[in-house]
């Protein structure tokens, strides 16, 4: 029999040995030596559950080594199922504890660990008495929970390696994924053929087409108006395409559609696509232009069918230019290539010859032979060591078309030289032909960069309109618009007026097919009689302009000795101080003083001597003594015979403009955060010297250039699309939103960063500017600091693991009697310490999220029973404040969700328990479980204290607490929200808020079903 003292010290010994290693051997091996040393055993050991410590068929933990060799341990296990069979554990646990002996008078004792498996412990001394074995229950939950914790310590240093492993063949992958995306980019920038990519109902996701040529800028102009093939093909070839791109997508075989399409001005072309799938709902169609193989085809055929009787020249031509055979038609060509007996293939000829056969193609040239010229085709036999040679006589055509290129180049060049501007258009007012003027007009280097296009892409859309009006009207009745008066601005601003002259062009049949424009400057003219019209009104006007004006204005007399002021506006004393009387008839150099720049008098004076304009900011004095900064430009008035007159200058003073700009620069160079500004095209306009430091660019580097060179390749793209659809809609996506991001350095580096942009606009232009901190170092705190709380969390939990088993022994007054201050200090302990524990399960939970290593071990379960099983818990929290807890139970009692019951139980103590918590005593918590939408929804509602409005964005966040509620002095982490958002969300679920401050708050979530 063992006293209480001893049973005290032993249960005393076992909770200090019981969690002093988070290594699972050195804490069982501590443990399992308690039991045997403080008991009297013979041997001792532990039986695992299936599935709990790895496979079904783990070995037992014994202790000592070979002790499960004596024969009360070898009864014992007789009692224990197989490592797979789970009924039969699932009815030994259900039987324990037990007990029995040996005919050698050995005795075993079969206890549980709850949840991972069965202790078995012999002795020879005798039987434990049975306050013994109830004693050891609270010990044999210590062991329970420290072997979790020693398992969930190995599971949290297998994952962080695996985490490590991850990360680097990510990197390796992303590297190799980096290089295959370059090298097929490359692939498909060499391929000339067209690619779209359609999906199932015929809609373009994507497409690579060469733009430069008629036929793609046809194309181009196609994608403009439709992404759909029904949109931009003609209907039967439209249902061609959708047959086959079902096809395709049915049998995965290639499918092939030949066409003839017409490109307008490119004419019609033979088209052939091949589509073949490239993804679920996807094929690639792959489109070439087939025409000149098909009429080579047909030509090779026709000439090969009857090569004897053929009207036109065929030869076979060896390797060496002999000529192996020649109809009779083929006698002029070969009588001009007969030299010396020989009749052979001239050297100029022999390389395409050899060219066609390494290469098996079929090769077209124009040859002069004798006083004949003959198209030549050669075409390889393949596997032979010769050619056929087809000739087709085409000298009249020949000549015909030089005598209508040289036509043709007479007339061009008359129109090329013509000052006005001569151009042809198409019915759908396209630019089809353009001499210089119009290029210049336009603003454009190249033909190519007018064909094919309308007024609406060189012009205002008001004056655009104007001229397809009339071109349409043209078109359409045939009438022509002579001398038409029309006001143009060019490209760079400059107005000009055209006497306007367009006429129908019509073909051979007598059709309108589009309409001939000539446009004759008649600027000068305009303004000769405008000038005569205006000159009187101008004088008066000009008069009136310049006493009104609120820049000084002086004129001088350039023909009188010394440049002298002959007339002075009021403005001009008004900022100066000097009367009319103290200005006219003396030089301008009676205002500057000891601190005018003589670097910017030299160029004033250099520009008066070259009778030249020129701009200058000079320090200048007033009559009282006081500068002033004077922005002055001069400009010379020359006389009809070009001789130079007068000087006209004009000052500002920007004396405050300057004050303002030099306070701004110094606020920019000393704020401590980057600045940045850019235009609405995005380049770069106005750094400080922070953003030089933050990106190691210098400003030269950076003025002038795109803003995405501060931005990883991921952003870029975004970063475009969202300024061009702010430019075009106005709805701001990002301006007035601090936000996190990632900067490119100048060597390279991505860094985090946080940055604000706001908008201001100057002259209709947009400006966007953005304060840029680095958060690198503050990112790094956030690491240390989730890493240490994580560490930290970790070493509190064995100490406290001892706190409260010891503290709950003592409780039981099994050591020894309390007195009632003792037990409810005992208790206040226990209390706290369960508190710390929940604190400390809460932060490590909050580290496994923030580290992307929460574990979710799903499995079917009820959800009346976890919610009767949380209910029966929170009693003794709701009770003690008068609360009554109402569940209302709406879920179906036989169905089961797939999810983890432990953290789901977790997420409804944490939103109960809150509930119960900012209730006022004697109130009620509403529990509602229901079936919504396919979905388990629990909504959770009290009657408490609320959450102001403002403050319900950033309830889920870490740490954060409702400010009224720090106010009521009720105690909380701020972690428990954070949690539980985490969790629902893991599980594919939505958690969501609704208060009103004073009257309560309501809080659901919902599990897919």
């Amino acid at each position: 029999m063992i006293d209480p003292l001893s049973l005290t010290q032993i249960q005393y010994e076992l909770a200090m040995s019981v969690g002093t290693s988070l290594d699972m051997e050195e804490m069982m091996k501590s443990a399992l030596g308690a039991f045997l040393r403080k008991l009297g055993g013979t041997a001792i050991g532990v039986h695992w559950l299936p599935g709990w410590n790895g496979e079904p068929t783990t070995a037992p933990i014994t202790f000592p080594r070979g002790a499960i060799r004596a024969a009360a341990y070898a009864q014992a296990t007789e009692h224990l199922p197989t490592a797979v069979d789970k009924e039969g554990w699932r009815k030994l646990r259900g039987a324990l504890p037990q007990q029995g002996g040996t005919e050698t008078s050995g005795f075993f004792h079969i206890l549980e660990l709850p949840g991972i498996g069965v202790l078995i412990l012999t002795r020879q001394a005798g039987p434990l008495e049975p306050v013994i074995v109830d004693a050891l229950q609270p010990l044999l939950a210590r062991l329970v929970n420290a072997c979790l914790a020693c398992r969930q310590n190995e599971e949290l240093a297998e994952a962080h390696q695996e985490s490590i492993r991850t990360n680097r063949t990510l990197t390796h992958v992303r590297h190799k994924l980096e290089e295959l995306a370059n090298r097929n980019q490359a692939i498909l920038d060499a391929i000339p053929d067209w690619m779209f990519v359609l999906n199932r109902e015929g809609h373009i996701q994507d497409y690579k087409l060469n733009d430069s040529t008629a036929a793609g800028r046809f194309v181009m102009n196609l994608l403009h108006e439709g992404n759909s093939i029904d949109e931009i093909l003609y209907d039967t070839l439209a249902r061609q395409t959708h047959q086959a791109i079902q096809q395709a997508l049915r049998s995965g075989k290639l499918q092939t559609i030949e066409t003839n399409f017409d490109f307008g001005e490119g004419g019609i072309v033979e088209m052939e696509a091949r589509l073949v799938v490239s993804g679920p709902d996807e094929v690639l169609a792959i489109v070439q232009d087939i025409s000149e193989r098909k009429r080579l085809s047909a030509r090779l055929e026709d000439l090969a069918r009857f090569p004897a009787e053929s009207p036109n020249p065929v030869m076979r031509i060896g390797r060496d230019g002999q000529v192996l055979f020649a109809n009779q038609t083929s006698q002029p060509i070969l009588a001009a290539w007969e030299q010396n007996g020989q009749v052979r293939v001239p050297n100029d000829c022999l390389d395409t010859l050899g060219q066609a056969i390494a290469n098996s193609t079929t090769t077209e040239l124009e040859k002069e032979i004798g006083e004949r010229v003959y198209l030549l085709t050669v075409a390889p036999v393949v596997n032979a060591e010769y050619v056929n040679l087809y000739a087709q006589d085409i000298t009249e055509r020949y000549r015909s078309e030089e005598v209508l290129a040289q036509e043709r180049n007479l007339l061009r060049t008359f129109i090329d030289n013509l000052p006005d501007q001569v151009y042809v258009k198409d019915m759908e007012s396209r630019f089809l032909l353009n001499n210089p003027a119009v290029l210049w007009a336009l603003g454009a280097e190249s033909d190519e960069e007018v064909v094919g296009k309308t007024d609406f892409d060189f012009h205002s859309p008001e004056l655009a309109a104007e001229f397809f009006a009339d071109e349409q009207r043209i078109l359409a009745g045939g009438q022509p618009v002579l001398n038409k008066e029309e006001r143009i601005v060019a490209s760079d601003g400059q107005e000009y007026w055209l006497a306007s002259t367009k006429v129908p062009l019509y073909d051979q049949k007598q059709e309108i097919v589009g309409l001939i424009g000539i446009n004759r400057n008649i600027t000068e003219a305009k303004q000769a009689a405008d000038a005569l019209r205006q000159a009187a009104a101008q004088n008066q006007l000009l008069a009136q302009a310049m006493e009104a004006a609120s820049d000084g204005i002086i004129i001088t007399d350039a023909h009188q000795p010394d440049n002298p002021v002959i007339y002075a506006n009021p403005a001009f004393s008004r900022i100066t101080g000097y009367s009319n009387e103290d200005i006219v008839g003396r030089n301008c150099r009676f205002l500057q003083g000891p601190e005018t720049d003589q670097e910017q008098l030299n160029q004033l004076r250099q520009a008066i001597r070259e009778k030249r304009s020129t701009a200058v900011t000079l320090l200048n004095y007033r009559k009282d003594g006081s500068p002033f900064l004077n922005e002055l430009t001069i400009s010379p008035v020359f006389s009809t015979e070009g001789a130079l007159t007068h000087f006209v200058g004009i000052q500002t003073d920007i004396s405050e403009r300057r004050k303002m700009a030099d306070t701004l620069k110094a606020v920019l160079d000393t704020v401590g955060e980057g600045i940045v500004s850019a235009d609405d095209n995005g380049m770069i306009v106005m750094v400080n010297p922070e953003i030089q430091r933050i990106f190691g660019y210098q400003t030269e580097e950076l003025m002038g250039q795109s803003l995405v060179m501060l931005m990883p390749a991921d952003y870029r793209d975004a970063h475009q699309a969202g300024m061009a659809r702010y430019l075009a809609s106005g709805i701001p996506h990002v301006l007035g939103k601090r936000l996190e991001l990632e900067g490119l350095r100048k060597n390279g580096q991505v860094f985090p960063l946080e940055i604000y942009i706001s908008e201001t606009r100057i002259a209709e232009q947009h400006l966007f500017t953005a304060s840029i901190r680095d958060i690198t170092q503050r990112k790094e705190y956030d690491r240390m600091r989730d890493d240490f709380v994580s560490t930290v969390s970790h070493e509190l939990r064995t100490p406290l693991a001892s706190v409260m088993g010891w503290t709950e022994t003592l409780l039981s007054e099994k050591p020894g009697p309390l007195t009632d201050l003792q037990k409810r200090f005992l208790g206040i302990v226990y209390d706290s310490s369960g508190r710390l524990n929940r604190l400390i399960e809460e932060i490590l939970t909050v580290s496994r999220i923030q580290r992307g290593t929460l574990q979710l071990n799903r499995k079917e379960f009820s959800p009346r029973e976890s919610m009767a099983g949380v209910g029966e818990m929170l009693k003794s929290v709701a009770e003690p404040k008068g609360i009554a807890v109402d569940y209302q139970e709406h879920w179906p009692p036989n169905v089961r969700l797939l999810g983890d019951p432990d953290r789901i139980e977790q997420v409804l103590t944490n939103l109960i328990s809150n509930a119960i918590k900012f209730s006022p005593g004697g109130g009620t918590v509403t529990v509602e479980s229901t079936e919504a939408e396919g979905c388990w929804r629990v909504t959770v509602r009290d009657q408490g204290i609320g959450i102001p409005a403002a403050e319900l964005p950033q309830l889920f966040e870490r740490f954060y607490r409702a400010s009224n509620a720090n106010e009521a002095q009720i105690q909380g982490t701020g972690l428990g929200l954070y949690v539980c958002k985490a969790i629902v969300e893991g599980h594919g679920g939505e958690i969501g808020v609704e208060s009103v401050q004073d009257e309560g708050t309501t809080v659901w979530f919902t599990l897919p079903a």
